[in-house]
């Protein structure tokens, strides 16, 4: 697994190095001012709001649609890369079916109320979110790509006169080691409130259906992994297309802010249902972004370590019976293909 993931991780990395080398020619230009100004008809303004969802969807689109085709080509290769991942270790580990047997033993024991992945240390689960995980994070660069690009374009007309600084993807990637934010009581603060938060978390109390388990160092892998893909490609949505967007649409620094807050809370719907801390995390990084002249950097930073405290609490927990043998009693299931009784 670290092989595939290493050569997605160089191609995220390389994947903006590489496009900029070819538009070295474009620094000829006198009214070259960006990264972001698009190698064809760059007094032309673009969608702000269209092509980069489309991109978030389908990553590379809107830098094909403006032929820039390394980035594009690098959005796009990552995300089928992790899609395709994804699919090999679903079908190799047959997550259906442990999905399944998982509820049968939810029900065989009485746990009425099993968490959403009821084995979350389990390695298959893991590397399929991972491989999603890498598919998605292209998916967000390339809209952010794709509405820089626009932004850009718009200024001619007085639009997003804001954005005075490029912010490149390696720039954002960059971020998640810049430990010299650490100087900074607006990172160290609520660092410390997300270590406090963490910490009491693994000291408190269990559900009966939890029991604790032991931080190892597939653990950590699996902690900065994801910690620094959402630390970096959420930060690039909400508070890189999302939040600028709409702030040139409301004219407003507060209610840019709020908006995109919530929209950041609602996103997380699917793994707390009430996701206040994601909704004051949130307003809170855009305030900085906003503070730090629209740039991303030390919201990167705080969002990733962040996770890595939450996730560093969730793994010292485990379902309670996530590895228990099926009982007797366990209803018989048909599971196709191929043809099996499991009991």
């Amino acid at each position: 697994m670290l092989p595939k993931f290493s050569l997605l991780l160089s191609l995220l990395v390389a994947g903006p190095q590489l496009y900029a080398k070819n538009q070295d020619v474009k620094a000829e230009s006198p009214k070259t001012k960006s990264w972001f100004t698009p190698p064809s008809d760059p007094d032309e303004p673009r969608s702000d709001i269209w092509v980069p969802a489309v991109s978030f969807l389908l990553p590379g689109f809107g830098q094909f649609l403006n032929g820039e085709y390394t980035s594009g080509s690098v959005y796009a290769g990552l995300a089928l890369g992790g899609f395709a991942y994804a699919d090999e270790v679903r079908r190799a580990d047959d997550l259906a079916r442990a999905r399944l047997l998982a509820e049968q033993r939810a029900k065989v024991y009485g746990d009425k109320d099993p968490p959403s992945i009821v084995d979350q240390k389990g390695v298959g689960v893991r590397k399929y979110t991972l491989g999603q995980l890498v598919a998605q994070g292209s998916g967000g660069f390339s809209a952010y790509q794709s509405f820089r690009m626009a932004a850009t374009t718009r200024k001619e007309q007085g639009e997003y006169e804001f954005l005075t600084r490029d912010e490149t993807p390696m720039d954002i990637v960059g971020s998640v080691f810049h430990f010299q934010y650490l100087s900074r009581p607006s990172t160290w603060i609520p660092l410390a409130i997300g270590a406090g938060l963490a910490y009491l978390r693994v000291n408190s109390a269990l559900p009966d259906n939890m029991v604790r388990d032991n931080y190892t160092s597939a653990d950590a892998f699996f902690t900065a992994s994801f910690s620094a893909n959402a630390g970096t490609h959420e930060e690039a949505v909400f508070r890189g297309w999302l939040m600028p967007m709409l702030r040139e649409q409301t004219g407003s620094d507060l209610w840019s802010n709020v908006l995109q807050g919530g929209l950041f809370a609602a996103a997380h719907l699917g793994t707390n249902s009430t996701p206040l801390p994601q909704l004051l995390l949130g307003l809170d990084l855009g305030y900085i972004s906003q503070r730090n002249g629209w740039t991303l950097g030390e919201s990167v930073f705080i969002h990733t370590w962040w996770d890595v405290f939450a996730f560093w609490a969730q793994y010292q927990t485990t379902w309670k019976y996530a590895k228990s043998p099926l009982a007797t009693k366990a209803l018989p299931v048909l599971w196709l293909p191929p043809l099996e009784w499991a009991f």
